[in-house]
């Protein structure tokens, strides 16, 4: 998933068992975040984390 790395997107967990959050596992979620920030205009690292899109 080179799309996600580029972005900027990180995998630092947060305290207290946090996590990072939601990433896209397959290459379907990475295009539909990446055409939810091409509709929006939201910054792709933003639309990456999404869970729905």
């Amino acid at each position: 998933m080179q799309t996600v790395l580029d972005s900027g997107l990180t995998f630092y967990g947060g305290c207290c068992g946090e996590g990072p959050g939601y990433r896209p596992r397959t290459p379907r979620e990475v295009r539909e975040r990446m055409l939810l920030a091409t509709r929006t205009g939201i910054p792709i690292t933003q639309a990456l984390a999404e869970p729905i899109p």
